[in-house]
């Protein structure tokens, strides 16, 4: 079956093959808008033209993601878990790991009756649970979830972060994975609560390492302050996580050997006395430097911007950078992060979601690691009543130009029975499209009837699952379904989705930077499938061409040093470049 023309499920709202020749070269702000909003150039879809269906249930992506108790008495049954997509199995599309904790009665009683679940694509529209036969339905309190080749073998292994020990699975090959977080040595703390992570080659050497973003300490039997009950806007709610003991995030550098080695400590990443409650992460080249720093999202306080300094070597500089805080200087709480070149002049740009009544908040990349919050100018005044998690930067209408899509949720049940907070419990989801330069317009209400569906969000990942051109998504809910919203119109301009083979870089080519012209235009991407929330994207690169037809040139930054260019390319393909090779190969499949 493909992926049939159906109604959204939920509440809602009163090819062949080709060789191409090329050429080798060597190698939340708060407050009033400070700057006049730049005018968009370009041309761009009219707005609705691109409508985003669910077909979840029909294609059979159905696990119910619980967490803990539904009244939600504790902080750490709010949180929900995290979705991946990727193709391990090696068919040629993308497949989607979803994960769940537990409920709390089965919980404390020693019952682990829900396993997380492995859906494999069938290629038309159908998905398949094989997470039993394939050894990853993992029972356990799950969070985040990402699919990565940490061993550099050509297939995609599993992480998983857990509220207590981490998991890694190998990948065999075969269909199947090995549990082998004992050897790889990064299971973490035993009481650790795991949420983001990201992987990336921080040192240089070939292989990708790993960040953990650990949030606090929580036992459901003895909770901080004994479970009572804190006031907030004038309602009684479970507390944290500010008093609560947070639990310090953890830098893993990979050996290459198939395991792992905590050098949180020697890399400098541990500079802090007070372990802050990190939730989001994301791996970017921020300071254009050629290698990749690190940007946590903390809640209740300020974020991180670690400084990749070399050798394997950071330095804390989110404050100087103007990325810890909004720019009055408020701490916020941070749930989600992506990056992302919103503005189009070629330097990688951050969003980070917040809690309800206050803004996510877009950092503008003003260069020399210096950036300006963009929220207001950027148009994003109409996040600040949804309390928002997933987020994902990417071109959803293949304009050209990167919008945002933000996953939203309340954590308090408790808010539907006060209209004076003029919010709910559950939330419909967020589409900003952008019209130019990053100046961005709300067109949740005009982009399908996936975006009217009213439930608690949490991860959000994006992919292009039925190959036809253009981006879906995937989304998990806190005690529901997920959804699987396809993308009906993206694809009426042209595209192009590159996908990259490294031989001196790590495998996928994690952390490249890509150039593409193509119409007088110039875009820029990185190979970054981490950020969102607890959750992974499609590692291809994918770029909106508008009315161009053909592709001028693609440089490619490989992590290795390497820099290549490939020119005159076909547009509405599927590309696969490998180090080196200086070749391209097509795909209309």
């Amino acid at each position: 079956m493909s992926l049939l023309h159906l109604l959204p499920a939920g509440r809602t709202r009163p090819g062949h093959g080709l060789v191409l020749t090329s050429l080798l070269a060597l190698g939340c702000g708060t407050g009033a808008p400070t700057e006049p909003a730049p005018q968009a150039t370009g041309s761009v879809t009219p707005r609705g033209d691109v409508q985003f269906v669910d077909v979840a249930r029909e294609a059979g992506v159905v696990l119910v993601s619980v967490c803990g108790d539904p009244r939600k008495n504790h902080l750490l049954e709010s949180t929900g878990s995290g979705v991946a997509v990727a193709d391990f199995d090696g068919d040629g599309d993308d497949d989607i790991y979803v994960a769940t904790a537990q409920t709390t009665e089965d919980w404390r009683s020693g019952r682990r009756p829900r396993a997380n679940a492995l859906y494999r694509n069938d290629g038309h529209g159908a998905f398949t649970d094989v997470a039993e036969a394939a050894g990853v339905a993992l029972r356990a309190w799950s969070a985040g979830v990402y699919f990565v080749d940490y061993d550099d073998d050509g297939d995609k292994d599993l992480f998983v972060t857990t509220w207590g020990p981490d998991v890694l699975y190998r990948n065999e090959g075969n269909g199947t994975f090995t549990d082998v977080t004992e050897r790889a040595g990064v299971a973490g703390a035993l009481n650790a609560w795991g949420a983001g992570a990201a992987f990336g080659d921080l040192d240089g050497d070939g292989d990708l390492d790993l960040y953990v973003a650990n949030y606090c300490e929580y036992d459901l039997d003895d909770p901080p302050f004994g479970g009572n009950r804190t006031p907030w806007k004038g309602i009684a709610v479970y507390p944290g996580p500010l008093g609560f003991r947070g639990q310090a995030d953890v830098l893993y550098r990979n050996e290459g050997d198939g395991t792992f080695t905590d050098v949180t400590e020697a890399s400098g990443v541990d500079d802090f006395t007070r372990p802050l409650y990190g939730l989001g992460v994301v791996m970017s080249d921020l300071d254009d430097d050629r290698d990749l720093d690190i940007y946590v999202a903390n809640d209740s306080c300020p974020n991180y911007l670690w400084r990749n300094d070399g050798g394997l070597r950071f330095s804390e500089v989110a404050a100087i950078a103007g990325v810890a805080t909004n720019e009055d200087a408020k701490e916020q709480a941070g749930m989600g992060v992506d990056a992302g070149d919103i503005d189009g002049d070629g330097r990688i740009d951050l969003v980070i979601t917040n809690f309800s009544h206050d803004w996510s908040t877009l950092y503008r990349n003003a260069g020399d690691l210096a950036f300006v919050d963009h929220t207001f100018v950027g148009g994003f005044q109409d996040t600040y009543l949804p309390l928002s998690w997933g987020v994902k930067i990417f071109d959803y209408d293949n304009d050209g130009w990167l919008d945002v899509f933000i996953a939203n949720g309340h954590i308090y049940p408790e808010v539907d029975d006060h209209p004076h907070l003029n919010t709910t419990y559950r939330q419909a989801n967020q589409l900003f499209r952008n019209r130019g330069q990053g100046v961005f317009d709300n067109v949740s209400g005009s982009a399908g009837p996936g975006l009217e569906i009213v439930e608690g969000s949490r991860g959000l990942a994006v992919s292009d699952f039925d190959r036809d051109g253009d981006l879906d998504l995937v989304i998990s809910r806190l005690d529901g379904a997920p959804a699987l919203l396809r993308n009906d119109g993206g694809n009426r301009r042209s595209w192009a989705s590159i996908s990259l083979i490294g031989t001196r870089s790590n495998r996928d080519g994690v952390g490249a930077r890509l150039i593409l012209e193509s119409g007088g235009r110039r875009q820029v991407r990185e190979v970054n499938p981490f950020g969102s929330y607890e959750s992974q994207s499609t590692y291809a690169a994918h770029f909106g061409l508008g009315d161009g037809e053909r592709i001028d040139r693609v440089v490619v930054r490989w992590p290795s040093g390497l820099e290549e260019q490939i020119v005159d390319l076909p547009a509405r393909s599927f590309l696969t470049l490998e180090e080196g090779k200086g070749v391209a190969v097509e795909s209309t499949r």
